[in-house]
This record gives C-alpha cells, structure tokens and sequence, in this order.
C-alpha cells in the first residue's frame, strides 16, 4: 500500500518504473511445410518402418507389437501386427517367421489339432498354418474384423468383431470353407454383442 501511495503522490511517473525492450525483429519466412498429417492407423500400418525413418534408428527386437500369443508344445506363437507376421519362439530363443506377405495385421492365434489358426483384422480372413508357419490354406474370407479364436472339438470358433457375431468354422472342409454357423448380432439383449474382442 505504501508503494501504491508513492506512485499516487507523483515520486515517480510509470515511463520511469517500466524499461520497454524493443519488440523482436521478424522471423523469417517458415521453412517447415506441411506434406501431409500422419495419423496413428498410418503409424501402425506402416510396420514400424515410418517411425524408423524419422527416428533414423533400426531395431533389435524380435517384436514390434506383440499380440495374441498361443503355446506348440515347447514354443511360443505370437502374432505380431505391427510387423504383420507370427512367430514362433522356440525354448532355445530360436526365433522362426511366417511367410512375407501372407498376413496384414494378424491378430488372434490358436493352436488347434488341424494346425495353427491366425485372424487377420484387416485383410477379414482366418488362414491356418501348418507347424512351420507356412500357409495351409483360408478358412474364411470377408469376414468383419475377426480377431478372437479357439478350437473345440473339430470346430475352430472365431470372434467376428465388424459384424457383432461369433462363428464356427469346420476345417476339414478343404473344398468349400467358409462358415458352418453363427451367433449373435449388434444389440444388448440375450444372444446380442456390442463389437466382441
């Protein structure tokens, strides 16, 4: 208060309480231009390789983005949709892949007696593998989003996210897969899902 009281009586004028810097000088003309917004599904579809690229770094993992995983006896079966592949890890740390360009963003992994069965979310087909990751053959194709499955029995059961439903496949049908029944529908009532993971 005492100050305030200084400043009303005149002891001193605000030109003489505040120095001014002068303002900064113009920047100069921007050297970032906007090629384009990357989103996080342009990050994860590209596999790791765009943060690679801006980072300038090369990784020493086995994994990018692990996900479903399953067991083969001894070893381990992972799906990897930041890679877009499964892997087997076997006890000794032997690490084995699947085929280049068989999966998009594989997703759930079952180890059934007719092979190993993998979801593909993006490209909506469940493939099954023989031991060595290599393709057997599709057990469903155009599928919504499937993502979950498992074996019971001779059946292979597979969470249709997209389409709110769970199916059942029949893999010994070689000539005609596709699906032998189906469950539910997008709703909250008995027998009803709301997207199944």
């Amino acid at each position: 208060m005492a100050a305030l009281v200084c400043l009303g009586a005149g002891a001193a004028s605000p030109d003489d309480l505040v120095e001014s810097d002068p303002s900064p000088e113009t920047p100069d003309t921007a050297r970032i231009v906007l090629e384009r917004v990357i989103d996080g599904q342009a990050i994860a579809r590209s596999g790791g390789k765009l943060v690679r690229w801006i980072t300038g770094s090369t990784p020493n993992r086995a994994l990018e983005r692990p996900y479903g995983i399953a067991w083969d006896g001894d070893d381990l079966i992972v799906t990897d949709p930041g890679a877009g592949r499964v892997i087997r890890i076997s006890r000794k740390n032997k690490v084995k892949t699947s085929p280049a360009a068989v999966f998009d963003t594989p997703i759930g992994v079952a180890v059934c007696p007719s092979g190993i069965v993998v979801t593909d979310a993006r490209l909506g087909r469940v493939t099954l593998l023989d031991h060595k990751l290599r393709r057997v053959r599709d057990l469903a194709d155009g599928l919504e989003r499937p993502t979950g499955v498992a074996c019971a029995e001779s059946r292979v059961y597979v969470i249709e996210t997209g389409a709110h439903r769970i199916l059942a496949l029949d893999p010994s049908r070689h000539s005609d897969p596709g699906i032998d029944l189906a469950w539910g529908r997008r709703g909250s009532g008995p027998g009803e899902f709301n997207f199944p993971a």
